[in-house]
């Protein structure tokens, strides 16, 4: 499940010149208010161009900072009054108000998850977007069918399962990355995905005692991971390995080395079950923990800029040893979750954004 906010200045616009549509009057009003504007004039075919715009804002977002896509006419002065409306996103009550609402949407989602999974047998396998706009009431609108809307704060968290063909549904997922991973979104104009799609692999480096350059430049996983001495694997599985573990990214690992034995998955799930109140607490201390640094450094980056930061990066992160960073790619970094907890990761994420955002 992803889950990230829609675009809420077209709300704001809607909601500023009285629009009035089948499509916008569907959707609440926002909260707080918007006040009205009336001293503007609108051409006739304004209301359905607000329409297409909305529509298009589901699907691509970046509404508000692409005037290319607005409706002829919008008053341009309509984009300071989004910026004096909107609250105060670094204000301790918006900060404790993004935390609550991601605890309790998460806690939600692992009831259902684990209610369903009690009910079918086995983890439910699926794929759900979640947009998410801060309207009046408890909203809800299915738009498609793994499409849905609710309001909720500005984070998220994402579920994907892929069969592999094992029969057991928990080995089953241990073959693909731990099932959570995480979107941070800021109003359309930046997104940052975090996931572990690169755990298994280096449950395997270390379960197996690999070593190449590859392996060897990455930290051991915590808490250690036994060593397996009983098991085969066939030549060339080292280099093998360095291609799967090159090839994995926040969404899920690469293509599994030829050879890799099946025990493996199980032992992984010894090692550290996802779906454990352990595991998950963990991964929810990272978010926040992470949240609290990153709208920190875009707050910051924001006022000397004089705009907003555009930017999209990926974060493989690991549950290695020690504050570990290393930039993959120009929009990819490796991070270990205890940098993540930390306060350090500040400094190392911020010349990345910066790069990106300029």
């Amino acid at each position: 499940m992803s889950s990230g906010p829609g675009d809420t200045f077209a709300l704001h616009v809607r909601d500023a010149l009285g629009i009035s549509t089948p499509t916008a009057d569907s959707i609440p009003p926002l909260t707080p208010p918007v006040p009205r504007v009336h001293d503007v004039e609108l051409p006739e075919t304004f209301g359905p161009a607000w329409d297409r715009w909305w529509a298009q804002s589901l699907v691509t977002g970046g509404a508000e900072h692409v005037p290319g896509r607005w409706p002829a006419g919008l008053p341009e002065h309509l984009r300071d009054a989004y910026d004096q409306w909107r609250p105060d996103r670094t204000s301790p009550e918006a900060t404790r108000h993004r935390d609550e609402a991601m605890m309790s949407f998460s806690e939600s989602l692992n009831e259902v998850v684990d209610q369903l999974t009690e009910e079918l047998g086995h983890t439910p396998l699926f794929e759900f977007d979640v947009i998410e706009i801060p309207v009046q009431g408890q909203f809800w609108r299915r738009l498609r069918k793994n499409h849905g809307a609710r309001l909720g704060g500005a984070q998220g968290l994402q579920q994907r399962h892929r069969a592999t063909g094992i029969s057991d549904p928990r080995a089953r997922a241990a073959a693909e990355p731990l099932p959570w991973s995480m979107n941070f979104r800021g109003d359309s104009t930046w997104v940052i995905s975090s996931g572990d799609g690169g755990t298994f692999a280096l449950f395997v480096r270390d379960a197996l005692g690999i070593s190449t350059p590859t392996a060897d430049s990455v930290p051991r996983l915590t808490p250690p991971v036994p060593r397996m001495t009983d098991v085969e694997v066939p030549p060339g599985f080292a280099q093998a390995w360095d291609r799967w573990w090159l090839e994995s990214d926040p969404s899920g690992p690469g293509r599994e080395p030829f050879g890799l034995p099946d025990r493996l998955r199980e032992a992984y799930l010894r090692w550290n079950d996802p779906w454990s109140p352990e595991a998950r607490h963990a991964r929810d201390e990272v978010s926040r923990t992470f949240s609290a640094s990153l709208h920190e450094l875009i707050t910051e980056l924001e006022q000397e800029l004089g705009h907003r930061p555009i930017f999209t990066l990926e974060i493989l992160q690991i549950p290695v040893e020690g504050q570990f960073w290393r930039r993959l790619g120009p929009a990819k970094v490796l991070i270990s979750e205890e940098l993540m907890r930390s306060r350090n990761v500040i400094a190392p994420l911020e010349s990345v954004i910066r790069e990106l955002a300029e």
